[in-house]
């Protein structure tokens, strides 16, 4: 409680420190206003602040200034949403086709190296004037969106996405749980660096064209009419809303983290069925180098086959085109629908070791399995609070929910302690050879492979 206590005094003291530096900050500047507004003596060129202060109090109490902003921003909050669409649409029309790439790179580019001024004069001889700010201030958004999104899909988990397509994973649950936790923060980021963006390229935008009842055109009007004090105050007009529009949608935006549910339901693809009996030989060869020449496999249905050899040997690679996720060299590609356990975990971030589970199975007995693996405990922790040996644990417990003819081990239990390991395999392997798989297990340990294989083969360099 003390310790608590301490904290949030604390934080109160650094708060009002922060109040108070912006408070003499703020001071600093007008006195510096005001010093230069004595000198000058010439309130058309400088007026004073309590003049520009004095003017702004009697425009706010009008019922047409409120009107006046709440128009501005309606052309400037259009203009940042079609922007913030077109930019999303363009980044994933990059990601999906080179050929589209290239074609729209000339117009991003042209969009973030083109000067504002020159746009807005072009889109006067294009469009209407009311138009003009909501088309600039969408102008502005759209390469920013477009960047930052691209590279968000970029840096999405490609070997998640293949973990997903593999076991079956609907795209639309792939699209929600895998790609757009992946790709949102990026989407925030680029909303939240464009919407001042786009609020000062609109206001320029109305300057130019002067649409009826905004804050450009009462700018461009005191400028005309040398109505300095409002001049002046439509500019802190233009800076507050500025401020109080990018403090606010930060605020609003900074503890979202697109967690969508994934909860327990009725899974909509069917299990695999059928038996794994034989697969054909596989040859492949990395130029110069003969990684895998004919090699067969014997499989049995209800057996585990293990699969020994150094690293570097072809046992990966092996399993790989096994699984249909890489082609031998005579084209061969699995077509047996297999469940994969790969050697990386492969896991959702900031998910837990149920919703893991749930995601590549949702009608799946999620705490049978954790508890099969000792993790009923650590169920609804998220992934990245649990140690490197729990992970694997939890990875194991998710391919156990994909019931295949053919189930792939790749080092299956590396990174679990000796003792965990003797209580957790045989488990593991009575819950995979009751399904009638067949099993083919990759490992450096014979220890393990005399233990759990009914077949052991050799892979050699």
């Amino acid at each position: 409680m003390k310790t608590s206590t301490t904290l949030q005094s604390k934080i109160n003291k650094k708060t009002v420190q922060t109040w108070l530096l912006g408070a003499a900050s703020a001071a600093f500047w007008l006195l510096l206003w005001e010093i230069a507004s004595q000198a000058v003596g010439q309130e058309i060129l400088i007026p004073s602040p309590i003049v520009v202060f004095k003017r702004l109090g009697a425009l706010v109490i009008t019922a047409d200034f409120w009107l006046t902003a709440l128009h501005s921003l309606w052309n400037v909050l259009q203009g940042f949403f079609w922007g913030a669409v077109a930019g999303v649409l363009a980044a994933v029309l990059i990601s999906v086709s080179s050929v589209l790439a290239a074609l729209l790179r000339p117009v991003i580019a042209a969009a973030k190296a083109t000067p504002v001024a020159s746009f807005i004069i072009l889109a006067l001889v294009w469009i209407s004037r009311t138009a003009v700010p909501a088309f600039i201030a969408g102008l502005i958004v759209f390469p920013v969106v477009c960047g930052n999104v691209a590279e968000g899909i970029r840096q999405i988990d490609r070997e998640l996405l293949e973990k997903a397509k593999l076991h079956r994973v609907s795209r639309w649950r792939t699209f929600l749980y895998v790609a757009l936790p992946g790709v949102f923060p990026h989407l925030l980021s680029a909303l939240s660096t464009s919407l001042g963006l786009a609020w000062k390229a609109g206001i320029a935008a109305e300057v130019l064209s002067v649409p009826k009842d905004t804050i450009g055109t009462e700018l461009y009007n005191s400028k005309i009419y040398i109505e300095t004090p409002d001049l002046f105050a439509w500019t802190l007009v233009v800076v507050v809303l500025s401020l109080l529009i990018e403090t606010g949608f930060v605020r609003l935006t900074r503890n979202i983290s697109l967690q969508i549910p994934l909860r327990a339901g009725k899974s909509t693809v069917s299990l695999p069925t059928g038996t794994a009996e034989s697969l054909p030989p596989v040859t492949k060869h990395y130029g110069e180098k003969k990684v895998l020449e004919r090699f067969a496999l014997p499989l049995h249905p209800g057996k585990v086959t293990a699969l020994l050899g150094a690293s570097g040997g072809g046992k990966t690679t092996l399993l790989r085109i096994y699984a249909g996720l890489l082609k031998d060299d005579s084209g061969l590609t699995g077509k047996t629908p297999c469940t994969y356990l790969f050697q990386e975990n492969r896991l959702l971030p900031g998910r837990s070791a149920r919703e893991n589970i749930l995601f590549l199975r949702p009608d799946a007995d999620a705490d049978r399995l954790l508890q099969l693996v000792e993790l009923s405990d650590s169920a609804d922790q998220p992934v990245e609070s649990l140690s490197g040996g729990m992970k694997r644990r939890v990875a194991i417990a998710a391919a156990l929910a994909c019931p295949a003819p053919l189930v792939l081990l790749d080092e299956p239990f590396q990174g679990l302690d000796q003792a965990t390991r003797d209580r957790i395999a045989p488990l593991v392997f009575a819950e995979l050879e009751a399904t009638g798989a067949a099993i083919l297990l990759v490992t450096h340990d014979p220890a393990e492979a005399d233990r759990y294989a009914h077949t052991e083969v050799q892979i050699k360099e």
